[in-house]
């Protein structure tokens, strides 16, 4: 009967995290046909669905709130993208090299001051590290070992 209840929870807190807006849903897809992550004539054949989260806290995406997100498709084994939801308006990341997610992030956190604590700020760049480095192998990337900044 536990098994039962943690598999039902498991499943519908995954379904809080799927997209419902068909407006967002198509954005979505658009980007990821322009990624060449799916075709066009796949979508029109099978609509498959697309997990949307916080990269902060991997809650389910909330329209009102300004934050950085991850999306993927639901089931694949294609890598997550990343996107910055601010004033109701999407930017997709798409180049995942090390200046540019800093300079990214840079300017995100600058615009928005005071809408995250440093904790926060922290914590997104913990899990967007953690998205990056377990998903793409980004120019000019060279992951640490432990103790390489010991001295720092």
């Amino acid at each position: 009967m536990l098994i039962l209840l943690v598999g039902v929870h498991s499943f519908s807190f995954a379904q809080s995290k799927l997209v419902e807006d068909e407006d967002l849903k198509e954005e979505l897809f658009a980007f990821l046909i322009d990624q060449n992550q799916i075709s066009a004539s796949a979508l029109e054949r099978f609509t498959p669905s697309i997990f949307l989260v916080s990269a902060l806290d991997y809650s389910a995406f909330d329209s009102t709130k300004t934050g950085i997100f991850k999306f993927e498709i639901a089931g694949s084994h294609q890598r997550p993208f990343l996107l910055i939801y601010e004033d109701q308006k999407i930017q997709f990341i798409k180049d995942y090299s090390v200046q540019n997610i800093l300079d990214v992030l840079n300017g995100f956190f600058s615009r928005n001051e005071s809408l995250f604590t440093n904790k926060q700020k922290l914590q997104y760049l913990e899990n967007i590290v953690e998205i990056i480095k377990t998903n793409y192998n980004p120019p000019g990337w060279i992951p640490l070992e432990d103790g390489d900044l010991d001295d720092y």
